[in-house]
């Protein structure tokens, strides 16, 4: 059954339409929070996730060599990199 995205019931602002950058800064979010740098979950440390996200990323930088843009590479590369330096401090 399709429901209507305009009904009452229903959250009706528009979503962005998905792109790589918005797929990366979700992974970066996620491993944010894991390490407690978000401040409404600071309780929630949880290294192994943390550790999981950044490997992700990593897995998605290989899977997708060849196929980014330039700015795309340059994003991908340097949330890696300021999440390693940031799980590397926290530890």
């Amino acid at each position: 059954m399709s429901q209507n995205k305009e009904t009452p019931n229903n959250n009706t602002e528009k979503i962005d339409t998905p792109i790589f950058a918005t797929l990366v800064h979700s992974i970066t979010h996620s491993a944010l929070v894991a390490m407690g740098l978000v401040p409404e979950m600071k309780d929630k440390k949880n290294k192994a996730l943390a550790e999981f996200n950044i490997e992700l990323l990593i897995l998605l930088r290989e899977k997708t060599k060849g196929n980014l843009t330039e700015e795309e590479q340059q994003l991908i590369n340097n949330c890696i990199q300021d999440l390693q330096i940031t799980f590397a401090q926290d530890s």
